[in-house]
């Protein structure tokens, strides 16, 4: 189960990519607002913004190339201007699979997570349960976590979990064990949550 966002912001000078990423966060019903900007300008405007100010986009999809603003510069701005408004956006960096050199340039300045445009829903989904787990699913990682300490093969632990996978199973997610690098090691077992896209899917119908 994920936690739905309370805000997100899309960042792109294209109106049809924006149509198109519009229509499918819609669709997915993953956030209870979603504003556009239509260059980096507009989206500090809007963070800035007595609206923006109370929304306070927990993602963000920020498209490189723009006019007045682009993706870079809008970039340096949010982060001296993050602290003081208090945001702790999650920044997505839009790109074409065939602009090799704006990822890369992205990548290297560490400017965000770089998505290719328009978005697909299995790329958005991704991002969501890498940065978005409710806090019921933070709290079966940390029993998991302590559950596992001491157990030195896969086996042993998946036996001794069997309620909490039951639990997470029950949220329409398929659960994959990982036995630990080395039998020596105190961690626990690391899981990952795949979205059910058939069920994704028929959400956003």
């Amino acid at each position: 189960m994920k936690r739905k966002l309370n805000c997100v912001l899309l960042v792109d000078d294209d109106h049809i990519t924006n149509y198109m990423n519009l229509r499918l966060i819609k669709g997915l019903e993953m956030a209870s607002h979603i504003q556009v900007a239509m260059n980096g300008a507009e989206a500090i405007a809007f963070l800035q913004s007595k609206k923006g100010r109370a929304l306070k986009p927990d993602l963000i999809f920020l498209d490189i190339n723009m006019p007045v603003m682009d993706g870079f510069e809008f970039m340096e701005e949010y982060n001296r201007m993050k602290a003081d408004l208090q945001l702790n956006s999650i920044v997505c960096v839009l790109t074409t699979s065939t602009n090799i050199t704006d990822r890369t340039k992205a990548e290297e300045l560490k400017l965000g997570i770089p998505v290719n445009k328009p978005l697909i829903q299995a790329a958005v989904l991704q991002v969501i349960d890498q940065f978005f787990l409710d806090e019921r699913n933070l709290q079966d990682a940390e029993m998991l976590g302590k559950a596992t300490v001491g157990l030195n093969n896969a086996t042993s632990q998946e036996e001794s979990l069997d309620p909490l996978l039951e639990r997470l199973k029950a949220d329409s997610a398929e659960i994959v064990i990982a036995k630990p690098e080395s039998p020596k090691g105190t961690g626990g077992l690391q899981f990952f949550a795949e979205p059910d896209v058939n069920e994704a899917s028929s959400s956003g119908n």
